[in-house]
């Protein structure tokens, strides 16, 4: 998902208010936002707030899991009740995103 973000065009991304780390393990806020997808939703921003968990060995990141809240996201991006559904339903999702990964390119491992 974040790939397909990172790509759209008027993403902004606000950093903070806390970002803690230590030798083992480090924990950030950020909260991206940029246009929603849909042609219907056209004009709407959505904002997406994420706390980022990382595991750290030998100093490279090893682990890394965004938390965000799906129900809210899906509500930004489609609006109701399509957002509602897609929102709740774990498959739909995984679905919506393979559906629109190939257009942000091949995966390379990054």
């Amino acid at each position: 998902m974040w790939r397909l973000v990172c790509l759209t065009e008027g993403l902004e991304v606000e950093i903070g208010p806390s970002i803690l780390a230590d030798a083992r393990v480090g924990v950030g806020e950020w909260v991206p936002l940029y246009p929603a997808a849909p042609s219907w939703m056209r004009g709407k921003r959505v904002v997406n707030p994420t706390t980022s968990v990382f595991r750290f060995e030998n100093g490279a990141i090893v682990e890394h899991t965004d938390l965000v809240d799906p129900r809210a996201w899906a509500r930004q991006m489609f609006g109701a009740p399509a957002g509602f559904v897609i929102g709740r339903v774990e498959w739909l999702r995984r679905g919506l995103a393979r559906s629109l990964l190939p257009k942000a390119g091949p995966e390379t491992g990054d």
